[in-house]
């Protein structure tokens, strides 16, 4: 592991004497391991969280403008593609004329 790069525990406290005359001495060891160990862990996320916000940041841009000329271009796309004549057929092919109800009325 590359320890500059990597999060990695240090040595765990040897010879933890648990008996009953040890065990407030033994707590206090483990005690102040585990808040060392914490103190590096926050330490290391402080190092570290420079480079990935700005990296994050930049990738949130890039996706926000790909989407906005991916959408831009799109537009632009229909609209240069769409004639006023096909507008026209559109509308000529969903014509409906309305229905004479007393002319249906005689048929029936």
């Amino acid at each position: 592991m590359n320890q500059a790069y990597d999060l990695s525990p240090s040595a765990f406290p040897p010879e933890l004497d648990w008996s009953a005359g040890n065990q407030e001495e033994t707590l206090r060891r483990l005690y102040d391991f585990v808040m060392q160990e914490c103190s590096a862990s926050i330490s290391w996320y402080y190092r570290k969280k420079g480079s990935k916000k700005w990296f994050g940041l930049l990738l949130r841009l890039g996706v926000i403008l790909s989407a906005a000329e991916a959408t831009a271009g799109a537009a632009a796309g229909c609209r240069m593609s769409v004639s006023p004549e096909m507008f026209r057929a559109v509308s000529l092919l969903s014509y409906v004329p309305k229905v004479d109800k007393d002319l249906v009325a005689a048929a029936m």
